[in-house]
């Protein structure tokens, strides 16, 4: 059958047919599925039935071909497909009928929304298309194809049909959007029975605009950081996939000077050519993380500010076309390379998409998974962050099989190598920060300033980590004291020493945890320090920037304002690197 029915309510239909004993038990589970409705069950029995009948028919036609005489092999062959053909052509007609009011049923289940019938028509015809125009692709035809692309497209209309209806205020303007996120949290407030839950939903509600997604999907957009800070593991595994990303990514990246509607068509060419390759379905079952929401994108409603708008669209493309591409280009060599078997092995294919989802920056949550949403309000990416330790634990990580954990291994020594090669060729030309205990470990001067830049995209900072917490993690015991190393004096402190004042193991995570908060969290962590990243004393006016403004750019501008660094060679030098993802920081501002 040919409809638009979610996977888990088609699978529990399967379950009840293959589980029941007759006609009598199958119905009755039928309705349980329904609540209780025993007219619903009836009406999907019958389809089942109907199925069973039309499946039947055409195994006694088939039989009849064969017993005709004087018809060859060819013959007898386009004879059953044709025959085929007919009896599926009737049993989309039939399920397109008789199962419009059951998936509607399902719809609303599903969403908690009244979907128009004609809504669930268009879905189920759209749904009937792409099904027919899969049968037509076949396996020699290559991803990116004309007669895939068609399929592809017709698959990302029927999943922005579903988006649609699962979040109707996604085709709203920026008003409109507003209004009924007003409407809706005053309808939760109503609904309260009491003033005390009222008042306590009233501070929920505060609370969620507080920590809202949208100021990191501005904190995010106007740059191209994602070429190093989410490519950097990428193009220590293959160069080629990584460039080849790169490229395509720039290309939505142009997209810039069109309005946010044509810059949605050029991302679903994109998407279209995604859900359209071959090995999408196993990329999927295997849990490859594609067809997703970035955690730096969480939210659409940015993209619906005048101007500013197409600016983080286009960013959010970008990032996510090219994270999505480099992990289905992955995914793809590994079915290619076949190791062990694993383009048939579905458990080995799961593992490959946790060791690739984490080479491009997507670190699984494991049992914090169903935290997702809260992790990613109080951090910037939690799995950014856990992607990051994966490629120090994952090649250890013995609940993987051997092969993915060979990859994994292989991969961390490929990122490791690409770091301290890059770090020994720019100690040739300038200062080269070698030592773990410090801050500074990974990063380069800017000859002549003191500005240095991160030549491990972040992972230095987990090396310093390890190496300041190793032997006495979290103050517990005093073994073996350890140092830190002033990024702007030089000078050696101890650590877990004791002593009033003194830092401990406590101090270190809390301050390595902290510099991952999301925007908001991170305006109230300025407040109680009584300084921001700057150095500065956090005012209105400051945290309002720091809210509103993306990230990147804010740091371009800096440096060109920086009186203290005024070469224009610098300047230029430092923002390319900002904005490409190799991240500076101006450790004067941190001197006392």
């Amino acid at each position: 059958m040919s409809i638009c029915i979610p996977k888990q309510y088609a699978n529990n239909i399967r379950n009840i047919v293959a589980t029941s004993k007759d006609t009598a038990e199958r119905v009755q589970k039928f309705s349980e599925f329904f609540n209780g409705d025993i007219k619903k069950g009836q009406e999907i029995n019958l389809l089942y039935e109907k199925s069973l009948l039309l499946k039947k028919q055409q195994s006694a036609l088939d039989k009849f071909v064969d017993n005709i005489t004087g018809a060859n092999a060819e013959t007898k062959a386009k004879m059953k497909q044709a025959i085929a053909d007919n009896i599926e052509r009737r049993n989309d007609i039939i399920s397109n009928d008789d199962l419009l009011s059951i998936s509607k049923d399902i719809f609303d289940k599903k969403y908690k929304l009244d979907i128009p019938p004609e809504i669930v028509q268009k879905m189920a015809k759209l749904r009937i298309e792409a099904s027919n125009l899969k049968k037509n692709i076949l396996d020699e035809m290559p991803d990116g194809s004309p007669e895939r692309m068609v399929y592809g497209r017709k698959m990302i209309e029927l999943s922005d049909e579903i988006d649609a209806l699962a979040n109707p205020t996604n085709t709203m303007n920026l008003l409109d959007t507003i209004k009924s996120g007003l409407k809706s949290d005053a309808d939760r407030i109503n609904n309260q029975t009491n003033p005390i839950m009222k008042i306590a939903e009233s501070v929920r509600i505060a609370g969620d605009y507080a920590t809202t997604a949208a100021y990191k999907g501005i904190n995010a957009s106007v740059d191209i950081s994602y070429i190093f800070r989410q490519g950097y593991k990428v193009f220590a595994e293959n160069p080629k996939i990584w460039a080849d990303n790169v490229i395509k990514s720039l290309k939505l990246v142009k997209g810039v000077t069109k309005s946010v509607e044509k810059q949605s068509v050029l991302f679903n060419e994109f998407r279209a050519n995604l859900v359209s390759s071959k090995n999408y379905q196993k990329a999927i079952d295997a849990g490859l993380a594609i067809d997703v929401i970035e955690d730096n994108f969480p939210t659409t409603i940015g993209q619906k500010v005048p101007i500013l708008g197409r600016l983080i669209k286009a960013s959010d493309s970008a990032f996510s076309a090219f994270a999505q591409g480099n992990r289905m280009a992955l995914f793809d060599d590994i079915i290619a390379k076949n190791i062990n078997g694993v383009a048939d092995n579905p458990q080995l294919l799961k593992d490959f998409a946790k060791v690739i989802n984490s080479i491009t920056s997507r670190g699984g949550l494991g049992g914090l998974e169903s935290q997702s949403g809260l992790l990613n309000r109080v951090f910037f990416s939690a799995r950014y962050v856990k992607s990051a330790i994966d490629t120090f634990t994952m090649p250890i990580n013995t609940s993987l099989s051997p092969e993915a954990r060979a990859m994994a291994a292989k991969n961390s020594a490929k990122t490791l190598s690409l770091a301290f090669g890059l770090m020994a060729t720019a100690s040739q030309f300038t200062e080269v920060e070698f030592d773990p205990r410090s801050s500074k470990f990974g990063k380069a001067r800017i000859p002549g300033t003191d500005r240095w830049f991160d030549l491990t995209v972040g992972l230095g900072s987990y090396v310093t980590l390890a190496t300041k917490l190793s032997g006495a993690p979290l103050n517990f015991a005093k073994i073996d004291v350890k140092t830190i190393k002033s990024a702007t004096s030089g000078k050696l402190s101890k650590i877990n020493e004791g002593g009033f004042g003194a830092r401990t193991g406590v101090d270190v995570i809390s301050d390595f945890t902290l510099n991952k908060l999301a925007p908001a969290p991170a305006v109230v962590r300025d407040i109680f320090r009584g300084k921001d990243f700057s150095g500065e004393a956090p005012t209105a006016t400051s945290i309002g920037i720091n809210l509103f403004s993306p990230i990147s750019p804010k740091n371009v501008y800096e440096f060109w304002t920086d009186e203290s660094q005024s070469s224009n060679l610098v300047n230029a030098v430092s923002s390319i690197l900002e904005l490409t993802g190799v991240s500076n920081v101006d450790y004067s501002k941190f001197k006392k």
